[in-house]
């Protein structure tokens, strides 16, 4: 690889806003003209669009190496037999709407409360359903579910009131199963527990809740949990930080490491049993990651929406079909978003870091503007409210 005799910072060309401390430098050639090192190629190329240089900078590349066969995924539905089926086949039709980029198999894992069987249409992928005692609500019908299935290496929990909304969606959570030091993959932390326990303790007093006991008496919120976990032996930790149980992923080693899910016995325990699990993780020296930097990224929830393009997720019963967030201008920059993450799973795997440093640059840059375009469409979209 050719190093450049003279370097300045990525920032200096590119954009006016900062980047992280580890942008890359490339040689200064012109404010339109940038001299691009790296791969052993050297190349003078005009900066069109970022997309359009990250597509340069993998021009040489042949692909990242394929997860291999025996890292096939297994996605593990719950549902509970007193709803419709209808938010259930949607998922399975969005699944197959979108390419997933890996092959799996579905099994879907049915909370019983009566002797009627599911019925569903078919699918263009295997799909196994099983039924259990309606206990321990999504993650008792998750745990029962990844046992079910021996051969599968990486696993991809949802509810079934969840809908997949971005091709390679099976390769992203895969992929970030594979690396050894993640534990628990999700759509979306829960920032409301990011506080220490006696923070949170403070946080929460006087708040009740159904079915939240210690010792069989009435307790508050946080002293339920911390007492489920005791009992179930799992290290709380210093804080309540977790991944939300709308959409999980994780490897068997992680599983298998951890013992599984717990399983409540109540609404209060099955809470419990949700922090557990991101607790369990942390605690075997295993991170807890989003699969993408924005939260539902490739899994949406119909109970969690936004008002507005880039705005915070919040909880509501509304219907996702009916969300503001679906516009065509929110589609446009998710193109952009899926283009840009394409551009990415072509990255060669080698140890040249510079290439790969530059690409992260790169897109900081674009996701910069992003946020911008994000800004600017939330200000039109208030403006237009106002007016209404």
């Amino acid at each position: 690889m050719l190093v450049p005799e003279r370097c300045i910072p990525i920032t200096k060309i590119l954009t006016r806003r900062p980047l992280p401390l580890y942008a890359p430098y490339v040689l200064e050639t012109g404010p339109a003209e940038n001299t691009w090192c790296g791969g052993g190629v050297v190349d003078a190329v005009r900066p069109l669009t970022y997309a359009a240089h990250l597509e340069h900078v993998c021009a040489m590349s042949t692909g990242r190496a394929s997860l291999g066969a025996g890292a096939q995924l297994c996605v593990v539905i719950s549902f509970y037999d007193r709803r419709s089926s209808d938010k259930l086949e949607a998922l399975l039709s969005s699944m197959s709407k979108f390419d997933a980029g890996v092959q799996f198999a579905c099994q879907i894992v049915v909370n019983r409360t009566n002797d009627q069987e599911l019925t569903l249409p078919p699918c263009p992928f295997p799909v196994s359903i099983a039924y259990r005692e309606n206990v321990g609500m999504n993650i008792g019908a998750w745990e029962h579910g990844w046992r079910l299935n021996p051969e599968s290496e990486h696993f991809l929990f949802l509810q079934d009131e969840c809908l997949v909304v971005r091709e390679n969606w099976g390769l992203a959570f895969s992929e970030r199963c594979a690396d050894p030091g993640v534990g628990l993959v999700g759509e979306a932390f829960n920032p409301a527990w990011e506080h220490t326990w006696d923070r949170l303790r403070a946080l929460h007093r006087g708040s009740t809740l159904q079915d939240h006991f210690v010792d069989g008496r009435p307790a508050g919120r946080i002293d339920a949990y911390l007492d489920a976990m005791k009992r179930w032996g799992v290290d709380p930790g210093a804080t309540g930080g977790h991944l939300r149980s709308l959409a999980w992923a994780a490897s068997r080693d992680t599983l298998s490491l951890i013992g599984g899910f717990p399983i409540g016995a109540n609404y209060g325990e099955c809470i419990a049993a949700e922090i557990a699990v991101s607790r369990k993780c942390v605690a075997s020296g295993r991170r807890l990651v989003q699969v993408r930097e924005a939260p539902f990224y490739f899994v949406h929830h119909r109970e969690w929406t936004q008002e507005a393009p880039g705005a915070a997720f919040y909880h509501s019963r509304k219907a996702m079909p009916d969300a503001r967030w679906d516009t065509p201008e929110r589609a446009q920059l998710d193109s952009e978003a899926a283009r840009v993450d394409a551009i990415l799973r072509r990255l060669p795997a080698v140890n040249d870091k510079f290439d790969q440093a530059l690409v992260v640059a790169s897109l900081a840059c674009k996701l910069a503007d992003r946020e911008a375009e994000v800004a600017a469409l939330r200000a039109r979209l208030g403006r237009k409210e106002t007016r209404t």
